[in-house]
């Protein structure tokens, strides 16, 4: 079904100063991540080598942060951006985290399709960006390791500093068969899952919207960012996500926000945390896309690490 290749890599830091970090690291990570791909790009930094042939140095910074459709995309033409090629899926938390001096942290990147291809971009950025310093008192941290998590949940190391880097093992993920026609699911991060122009609360969620989200967030990415278009019937998976039934629900209201620099202000972050029981019997189909959506997150806000979920049996 999909031909998407997703890669989840963890990259190890040590902490070389004491530091604080924000709650919504996720964003802080984005932001350095722009800040030295925007220096890269415009030449202020050494551009890195080996670069695939569909990509320039000076388009790195647009394809990581700016995104913007193809001019001849079959699809979104009248939007400024397409869905990210990667998600930051660094922990969210309710108030500033202290780490002191030699502690250690994982920052987990997810890539897709092509952006796998710029492992060892995202990996200098990374490093660069942390050098110079992280979070409010900009303490200084130093790249340790980069290892891969396979499907299976095993960790392959691909890289430390002073290496050469292994080539990512990266394949199409393909979903299991369904052992049951039930599934829960549990929110890791706040899902913001916008319908009828509003974001679902919890007393007023349906898993329809839910579904479909997952199956267009799966076609975008497929086709901007893997091998294209993806032949499915999509009039048929949306009447078939609105066959699945929502048999038990224990959702709440989170808030949660970030500091964008950019806008000068605090942005909301809000979703649904909790977990929820679906029925998907009459809609088999979309099984695949309830699987996936595990690694490729749902609703808004995606980049940051939001819409991240688990399937529990």
């Amino acid at each position: 079904m999909s031909r998407l290749f997703v890669g989840r890599y963890l990259l190890r830091f040590r902490i070389a100063e004491e530091c604080l970090l924000p709650p919504a690291s996720g964003s802080m990570w984005r932001g350095l991540l722009g800040r030295e791909l925007k220096r890269m790009s415009t030449g202020a930094a050494t551009a890195p080598r080996n670069l695939p042939d569909w990509i320039t140095t000076e388009r790195l910074y647009e394809y990581f942060i700016e995104t913007p459709p193809p001019p001849d995309s079959p699809a979104m033409r009248r939007y400024p951006h397409v869905p990210h090629p990667y998600v930051i899926a660094a922990p969210l938390t309710q108030r500033d985290v202290h780490l002191p001096t030699g502690a250690h942290i994982t920052l987990p990147i997810i890539l897709f399709g092509k952006a796998n291809d710029l492992l060892h971009v995202v990996i200098l950025a990374l490093a660069r960006a942390a050098r110079g310093g992280l979070g409010k008192r900009r303490a200084r941290a130093e790249l340790q390791q980069v290892q891969q998590e396979l499907p299976s949940g095993e960790l392959r190391h691909i890289f430390a500093p002073g290496e050469t880097m292994h080539v990512p093992d990266v394949s199409p993920l393909r979903p299991p068969a369904p052992e049951t026609d039930k599934v829960r699911i549990e929110l890791n991060t706040p899902l913001r899952l916008q319908h009828q122009g509003r974001l679902m609360q919890p007393h007023k969620f349906i898993p329809g919207p839910f579904v479909m989200n997952i199956i267009r967030r799966h076609a975008m990415l497929h086709l901007f960012h893997g091998p294209g278009e993806v032949q499915a019937d999509f009039r048929a998976l949306k009447a078939a996500s609105e066959r699945v039934r929502l048999l038990d629900a224990g959702l709440r209201w989170h808030k949660q926000q970030r500091y964008s620099a950019r806008q000068q202000r605090e942005v909301p972050l809000d979703g649904l945390l909790g977990r929820f029981e679906l029925d998907f019997s009459q809609a088999r189909e979309v099984w695949p896309f309830l699987w996936l959506g595990q690694f490729i997150h749902a609703g808004k806000g995606t980049v940051f690490g939001l819409g991240s979920y688990r399937l529990r049996g």
